[in-house]
């Protein structure tokens, strides 16, 4: 569908179809699993409740919601592999069925029994680890949310220093 862009307040910037705004054929279409590859990360908002334009390699392109000239009803399209689908949607299946056998391996199991008999956690929050050799002798491990927001707060100290990789982090 045309689209009337010249109210739009385009920078001056190569575009990867020049002509986006008036009909035509489809040179390319590109998967999700590609767009990403050729997304440059840099995208400019044209205003408020307007489109997007967003830099890939081949220039810049628009996204977004427009209100073409004809009012004729939207059209979606979808196109997939089959065989692939069937298999994405078996292997779904698979994840949410619930096995029908022992919920621990052996292993688990014995681990699941070591640290019930030799792990406790006192009032104050702190765990305790009786060690099954060493008569009478308990390890403290300390506060175990305490220590991880130490290692939080030190962690966002030592990005923030770096805000192109804190960005990233955030």
């Amino acid at each position: 569908m045309p689209v009337d862009h010249r109210f739009w307040n385009l920078p001056n910037v190569p575009l990867a179809d020049p002509k986006f705004h008036v009909p035509g054929r489809i040179d390319l279409i590109i998967g999700g699993e590609t767009y990403w590859m050729l997304h440059t990360g840099k995208k400019v908002l044209l205003g408020p409740d307007q489109l997007f334009m967003v830099e890939n390699r081949f220039g810049w392109t628009m996204s977004g919601t427009v209100i073409p000239e004809s009012t004729s009803p939207p059209v979606c399209s979808v196109s997939t592999q089959i065989d692939r689908l069937e298999a994405a949607i078996q292997k779904f299946w698979e994840l949410e069925t619930l096995s029908s056998g022992p919920a621990h391996s052996p292993e688990e199991k014995s681990f699941e029994e070591i640290y019930a008999t030799t792990t406790t956690q006192e009032s104050s929050g702190r765990y305790s680890v009786r060690l099954p050799k060493s008569e009478n002798t308990d390890v403290v491990l300390g506060e175990p949310r305490s220590i991880a927001e130490q290692r939080f707060f030190s962690l966002e100290r030592r990005l923030s220093k770096e805000p192109e990789i804190y960005d990233a982090y955030r």
